[in-house]
């Protein structure tokens, strides 16, 4: 009998414990991305693939849309800009904890769950000495729902999320680019 209520127990302790670990983010999708900086909003799309991340936002007034690519094998950002120019950035130097969620997962801090938009999520803590921004994923499936910046001035949503490997040429540059570089490195928009 002894035996039968620790092993009972035994059970219980790791229900209880598998039932509060955090949901693990998936890592290769696709989505709409709808990114809102201090009022202004701003439509595109995105694409995850383990440590990859590309963002491809259409700036209202703008012909084309910006670019932005994470290559996390080279560990570099790199900023695609018309006329097929570029800007680089190591990612040790990048001062943006956004990309983390995805090329360094092990930067999520669990904060709990909060429902988002009428979805179950886990909340997540993302911060450097420069921000502090809050990711909640699906507790479900895994799937990015938004992701806020602590003052509020920056939100993303995530729609139409579909997972899957991506195609290895969207983490690459484009053929042909030229590297266009600003004294004093760059910014990224919304970024402090």
């Amino acid at each position: 009998m002894n035996r039968f209520l620790s092993f009972a127990a035994a059970l219980l302790i790791a229900s209880a414990l598998q039932a509060s670990a955090a949901v693990k983010p998936v890592d290769q999708f696709s989505a709409d991305q709808i990114m809102v900086v201090r009022g202004q909003t701003m439509n595109g799309r995105i694409y995850v693939d383990r440590g990859n991340l590309r963002t491809e936002m259409q700036p209202p007034g703008m012909p084309e849309p910006a670019v932005s690519i994470i290559n996390g094998a080279q560990k570099v950002v790199w900023i695609v800009m018309p006329g097929n120019m570029y800007m680089e950035k190591s990612i040790e130097t990048s001062d943006d904890i956004s990309h983390a969620a995805w090329t360094s997962p092990d930067k999520l801090e669990s904060l709990g769950r909060e429902t988002v938009d009428g979805i179950a999520c886990e909340k997540f803590r993302l911060r450097n000495d420069r921000q502090e921004l809050f990711y909640f994923i699906g507790e479900k499936d895994g799937l990015p729902v938004r992701m806020i910046s602590a003052d509020g001035t920056i939100r993303i949503d995530w729609r139409n999320v579909k997972t899957g490997p991506q195609p290895a040429h969207l983490f690459q540059l484009p053929a042909g680019a030229t590297k266009f570089a600003l004294p004093g490195g760059f910014k990224l928009p919304g970024m402090r």
